[in-house]
C-alpha cells in the first residue's frame, strides 16, 4: 500500500497559532480598555462629589453672610441642599470653625465638607462687620 502525500503549493488562510495568537492580543487589548474606562468612571465620580462639595461650601457660605445670625450645625448635609436624607443624591459630613457664635461679623468662618470616601474641602472666608455694629 503506498501513501501519497498531497501538498498545497498556494495554500490561504492563517494557522490555529496565528489565530489563537490575534485572539490573545485582542483579549488584552480589551482588558485594557475595560480597566481604563473603569478608573475614567471613578475619576468622574470623585470629581463631581468635589464639585457638589465645592457648591455645598460656597451655599452655606452665603447663607452665614445673608444672616449672620445663621449658623449651621456640625453634622451631616445633603446634596442636592435642602433634600431629606432619603432622597439625597449624597450626604457629606459639614464642619463649621469661628471664634464666637455672636456675633459672627468681624471674623474668619472656616466651612469644611467631607466625603465618605474622605475627600475634604475647606472654605474659609472672612465675615465682615455689620454696618453700624463692631
Amino acid at each position: 500500500m503506498t501513501v501519497t502525500e498531497t501538498k498545497f503549493p498556494h495554500q490561504q488562510g492563517m494557522t490555529l497559532i496565528e489565530i489563537m495568537m490575534a485572539v490573545t492580543v485582542l483579549g488584552i487589548i480589551l482588558l485594557f480598555m475595560i480597566q481604563m474606562s473603569t478608573a475614567s468612571s471613578r475619576i468622574s465620580d470623585d470629581n463631581f462629589a468635589q464639585a457638589q462639595m465645592i457648591e455645598l461650601a460656597r451655599s452655606e457660605a452665603e447663607k452665614i453672610k445673608a444672616n449672620a445670625s445663621y449658623w449651621g450645625s456640625n453634622g451631616n448635609i445633603t446634596y442636592p441642599p435642602g433634600s431629606s436624607t432619603a432622597e439625597a443624591e449624597r450626604i457629606f459630613n459639614v464642619k463649621y470653625e469661628y471664634k464666637s457664635a455672636t456675633p459672627l461679623s468681624g471674623q474668619m468662618v472656616t466651612i469644611t465638607l467631607t466625603s465618605k470616601n474622605a475627600d475634604t474641602y475647606t472654605l474659609t472666608f472672612w465675615l465682615p462687620d455689620k454696618e453700624g455694629g463692631s
